[in-house]
């Protein structure tokens, strides 16, 4: 609160930008019932969410994923739901330390739970996705050039890209999907195509 009591316009910017994002992927790998508890009957053996919002798991979940990227979240997002269920769904004791009680119950906020719940958590989501990395979305001209000598050739449409500063290079595998920026997950595109391919997509998202 010290360090940011005088804080400038462009640092806010930037904290509302990465709170966007952290909203925007839990959303995604969560979806409605991402602050909710899903709590198993021993009984029964069957489950269901609680009823009321949980503010640790609320605290958890936002932060961590201020560390990671789309692209890295993207391709684990199946793996990384599972890991919460499995958590919140297990007694898993380890040196006293149960998520579970680290985020329920009294004293949630206490420095040791507090440490805890994340530790666990972010140790989940390392073995998962590994450590946070930037992974550069551009490819360089060099490569396109190379791609352009060796076959100038729209993998979109199929037609002869005759300027090389017609073509750009696109993902393979998309780079919101955890595609990497890589010479094997590259290939070669009007640009044209691939400007009017990412419009037709973004309209579609609102149709």
């Amino acid at each position: 609160m010290n360090d940011n009591k005088d804080i400038g316009n462009d640092k806010i910017d930037n904290y509302r930008l990465i709170f966007k994002k952290s909203v925007y992927l839990v959303k995604t790998v969560f979806g409605p019932n991402a602050f909710y508890l899903y709590v198993l009957d021993p009984k029964t053996k069957n489950g269901d969410w609680s009823k009321s919002f949980n503010k640790g798991l609320f605290d958890v979940l936002l932060v961590s994923f201020t560390r990671y990227e789309q692209n890295h979240v993207m391709a684990y997002k199946d793996a990384i739901k599972e890991e919460l269920y499995y958590l919140m769904s297990n007694d898993n004791v380890l040196d006293e330390i149960d998520f579970i009680s680290n985020i329920t119950g009294t004293g949630t906020d206490n420095t040791k739970k507090l440490h805890a719940k994340f530790r666990i958590w972010e140790n989940s989501l390392q073995q998962i996705i590994g450590i946070p990395y930037s992974e550069p979305r551009c490819f360089s001209w060099q490569l396109k050039n190379q791609l352009w000598r060796e076959n100038p050739v729209c993998e979109i449409c199929g037609q002869q890209i005759e300027v090389v500063l017609d073509s750009e290079i696109d993902h393979k595998e998309p780079y919101w999907r955890g595609g990497r920026t890589i010479p094997e997950n590259a290939r070669l595109v009007h640009r044209f195509c691939n400007r009017a391919r990412t419009r037709e997509k973004f309209l579609s998202n609102f149709q």
